[in-house]
């Protein structure tokens, strides 16, 4: 036989339970009435039950908003000996770091101003004179351009070649001068090495470094190594007169025509390596010879000449082969000739000054030119 509680209806079991609740209360109202203990334990129990739990995550313990706030309430904290000591100000730390960005110390950023301060502005080279290898590099950079227009900033100009020998940083003009010093020091070894006879260094083929440098090879041979020889005594006499030299690369003589590093905003356009295709039909071209008669110490800042080459602040020429002995006419021609450009300066400074202090050269009162010779009194009484 079926139970009669589950046989009523919803709304007759909500009354019977609202009984039971009113009848509850009753009865601990009653309790509070006879043990005023119990009632107490009862009051502590219901108030636990009806405070809400924090609903989702645990909230952290609120904390003051930065410890730049905390630096702040320090006696010292505006002191330079809060800085001395090596303690962040508190606006660096009120700064919002983005995820995963790493926050550059004083050390670091003083790291990065030495580095750049040290960056290479000069450099000894070969200039590149032989108006077939230029012809040689314009072509394959004409073909370069037809095939990406966009590649012009990267294209080192034909009268800028050279062969670098070492590269340098010179603070001041007193250190320019001694590395001129230095250049110029080197030239008797420079003709030692040579040994009697003439450097030419013959260019074939194109190769690159990691796709960002293209270059014109140098041919292996007896010519590489003694290139090499008079790059080391080169860097070894700027290294006795305390400049340093080089970049801790290895010298690898080379050519280059096509640099990447010289647009960076072709990395933005996408182009962060140079396609072999692009000068493929001449990788095994002969360029020609070069002639090595002079090396530079060249500014990689300063302005450059009319004709592309960077400024130069001081050439050293040699060769190897000795000048022919001049005969006596040819001596005589010479010396005949540095006289009369001794003479000519002479006037000239002669002019200059004379204008300076605001008189004026009179014909009769100026010093005789190299060809004036006294002229005999014809008019003279008899």
């Amino acid at each position: 036989m079926p139970d009669p509680l589950q046989m009523t209806s919803p709304n007759l079991r909500v009354c019977a339970k609202g009984r039971n609740d009113v009848t509850q209360k009753a009865h601990g109202r009653n309790l509070e009435d006879r043990d005023p203990e119990s009632a107490e334990k009862q009051t502590t129990k219901r108030a636990k039950r009806k405070a809400k739990k924090p609903c989702g995550r645990k909230q952290k313990p609120k904390t003051p908003e930065s410890s730049g706030d905390l630096v702040a309430e320090l006696p010292f904290a505006k002191a330079e000996v809060w800085k001395d000591l090596g303690f962040p100000s508190s606006e660096s730390l009120k700064k919002k770091r983005k995820r995963g960005e790493r926050v550059e110390s004083e050390e670091d950023a003083d790291k990065k101003k030495k580095k750049d301060c040290q960056r290479a502005n000069y450099f000894v080279s070969v200039p590149i004179t032989s108006s077939q290898i230029k012809s040689g590099v314009e072509a394959v950079q004409a073909a370069v351009l037809q095939k990406d227009p966009r590649l012009s900033r990267a294209l080192i100009a034909p009268g800028s070649l050279h062969v670098t020998l070492l590269v340098t940083h010179l603070s001041n003009e007193d250190e320019v001068n001694l590395a001129a010093a230095a250049l110029v020091q080197t030239q008797p070894r420079l003709q030692e090495l040579l040994e009697g006879g003439e450097l030419v260094l013959p260019f074939s083929g194109i190769w690159h470094f990691r796709h960002e440098v293209v270059f014109a090879q140098l041919a292996e041979g007896e010519h590489a190594a003694k290139l090499m020889k008079i790059a080391e005594a080169v860097r070894k006499t700027f290294e006795e007169k305390g400049i340093a030299a080089g970049d801790g690369k290895d010298f690898k003589p080379h050519l280059t025509f096509m640099k990447l590093s010289r647009a960076p905003k072709l990395r933005r356009q996408g182009i962060k390596k140079l396609d072999p295709e692009l000068y493929a039909e001449f990788i095994e071209h002969q360029f020609g010879d070069e002639t090595v008669s002079r090396i530079d110490l060249c500014s990689m800042l300063k302005k450059k000449t009319p004709d592309g080459y960077y400024h130069c602040e001081k050439s050293v020429t040699f060769s190897g082969k000795k000048l022919p002995e001049a005969d006596d006419e040819e001596l005589v021609r010479l010396s005949k000739k540095l006289v009369e450009e001794a003479v000519l300066r002479a006037v000239q400074q002669y002019m200059k000054e004379t204008q300076q202090n605001g008189g004026a050269v009179a014909k009769d009162e100026g010093p005789p030119t190299p060809d004036a010779t006294p002229t005999p009194n014809t008019n003279s009484n008899k």
